[in-house]
Protein backbone atom coordinates (compact mmCIF):
# COMPACT_ATOMS: atom_id res chain seq x y z
CA UNK A 1 0.00 0.00 0.00
CA UNK A 2 1.44 3.15 -1.13
CA UNK A 3 1.64 6.03 1.89
CA UNK A 4 0.11 9.53 0.09
CA UNK A 5 1.73 11.81 2.40
CA UNK A 6 -0.90 14.86 4.48
CA UNK A 7 -0.10 17.68 2.50
CA UNK A 8 -0.90 16.24 -0.92
CA UNK A 9 -4.05 14.29 0.38
CA UNK A 10 -5.07 17.92 1.61
CA UNK A 11 -4.45 20.05 -1.67
CA UNK A 12 -6.39 16.99 -3.22
CA UNK A 13 -9.45 17.05 -1.35
CA UNK A 14 -9.26 20.74 -1.55
CA UNK A 15 -9.03 20.60 -5.48
CA UNK A 16 -12.16 18.67 -5.52
CA UNK A 17 -14.34 20.25 -3.63
CA UNK A 18 -13.12 23.82 -5.06
CA UNK A 19 -13.97 21.97 -8.71
CA UNK A 20 -17.00 20.23 -8.08
CA UNK A 21 -19.98 22.15 -8.30
CA UNK A 22 -22.28 21.85 -5.86
CA UNK A 23 -26.79 21.30 -6.44
CA UNK A 24 -28.43 24.39 -6.09
CA UNK A 25 -31.44 24.07 -3.90
CA UNK A 26 -34.76 25.65 -5.37
CA UNK A 27 -36.54 26.85 -2.54
CA UNK A 28 -40.06 28.26 -2.41
CA UNK A 29 -41.84 31.33 -2.53
CA UNK A 30 -42.27 31.54 1.16
CA UNK A 31 -38.46 30.36 2.22
CA UNK A 32 -37.36 33.05 -0.01
CA UNK A 33 -39.65 35.71 1.37
CA UNK A 34 -38.20 35.09 4.58
CA UNK A 35 -34.80 35.53 3.13
CA UNK A 36 -35.42 38.45 1.66
CA UNK A 37 -36.75 39.73 4.96
CA UNK A 38 -33.78 38.76 6.67
CA UNK A 39 -31.96 41.32 4.20
CA UNK A 40 -34.17 44.06 4.29
CA UNK A 41 -33.67 44.20 8.13
CA UNK A 42 -30.41 43.80 8.22
CA UNK A 43 -29.25 46.15 6.03
CA UNK A 44 -31.90 48.56 7.68
CA UNK A 45 -29.90 48.11 11.12
CA UNK A 46 -27.29 49.16 9.30
CA UNK A 47 -28.46 52.02 7.47
CA UNK A 48 -29.76 53.45 11.47
CA UNK A 49 -25.98 52.24 12.37
CA UNK A 50 -24.50 50.73 15.93
CA UNK A 51 -21.77 50.10 17.34
CA UNK A 52 -19.02 48.72 15.67
CA UNK A 53 -19.68 45.01 16.71
CA UNK A 54 -23.17 45.33 16.06
CA UNK A 55 -22.25 46.48 12.89
CA UNK A 56 -19.66 43.72 11.95
CA UNK A 57 -22.17 41.32 13.32
CA UNK A 58 -25.11 42.76 10.99
CA UNK A 59 -22.78 43.25 8.10
CA UNK A 60 -21.89 39.40 8.50
CA UNK A 61 -25.48 38.15 8.70
CA UNK A 62 -26.53 40.24 5.75
CA UNK A 63 -23.78 38.62 3.74
CA UNK A 64 -24.78 35.45 4.80
CA UNK A 65 -28.81 35.92 3.96
CA UNK A 66 -27.42 37.12 0.19
CA UNK A 67 -25.58 34.38 -0.15
CA UNK A 68 -28.00 31.64 0.81
CA UNK A 69 -30.55 33.51 -1.36
CA UNK A 70 -28.50 33.22 -4.06
CA UNK A 71 -27.29 29.54 -3.77
CA UNK A 72 -31.16 28.90 -3.23
CA UNK A 73 -31.89 30.43 -6.48
CA UNK A 74 -34.62 32.79 -5.34
CA UNK A 75 -34.72 35.11 -8.10
CA UNK A 76 -36.70 33.38 -9.76
CA UNK A 77 -39.30 34.02 -7.23
CA UNK A 78 -38.34 37.67 -7.22
CA UNK A 79 -41.74 38.82 -8.86
CA UNK A 80 -43.66 37.16 -6.63
CA UNK A 81 -41.76 38.32 -3.72
CA UNK A 82 -43.13 41.35 -1.60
Amino acid sequence: MQHIPSRALAVFLLTVMITTPVAAQTATVAKCQTIKDRIERYTGQRRKGGSAGQMQEWKQQLLASEEQFRRQECKKHRRKLQ
